[in-house]
């Protein structure tokens, strides 16, 4: 494991972007994700509302994680958190069906739905977003699933 730059959460030396705050945590400069708005300009994270990879220019951050430019992003940002990171869109859409079948609102982000993280499609997670106000309900409803552990 290692820690993220941005805000020091532990990822794991595979990942290609922190679950917690979107930043890019590559290990090798041959493998560079581009900005989705910049041509030719590397990414430094992906927008934790939809995916989106983002430069420098483009990204912001709000409670230590990176938004893309798009205005609404920044609203849901402060309503929704992350309740798990799926492997694959479908396990992501089966998770988010079970959450909606217990009266869960989910959002899922998928950063492969963009061209930028094109190469990096078999590394990237897709993120399972609640209302925050259902975070714990949604947490304890995955753990029944044992799709988290005790400690998540």
């Amino acid at each position: 494991m290692i820690h993220c730059r941005h805000c020091r959460t532990e990822v794991a030396e595979s990942d290609v972007l922190c679950s917690s705050c979107g930043a890019i945590v590559l290990h090798s400069e041959e493998e560079e994700i581009a900005c989705e708005n910049h041509t030719g300009e590397k990414a430094i994270a992906c927008c934790v509302v939809c995916g989106k990879p983002v430069c420098g220019d483009c990204a912001t951050s709000r409670e230590n994680a990176f938004l893309c430019d798009i205005p609404e992003h920044h609203q849901v940002a402060g309503m929704w958190a992350l309740a798990m990171l799926a492997e694959s869109p479908f396990e992501a859409d089966m998770v988010r069906a079970n959450l909606v079948h217990a009266g869960i609102q989910t959002r899922v982000a998928d950063p492969r739905d963009f061209a930028g993280t094109l190469n990096f499609r078999p590394h990237l997670r897709v993120r399972v977003l609640v209302e925050r106000s259902s975070l714990e309900s949604a947490r304890e409803l995955l753990r029944s699933f044992q799709l988290m552990g005790p400690e998540s």
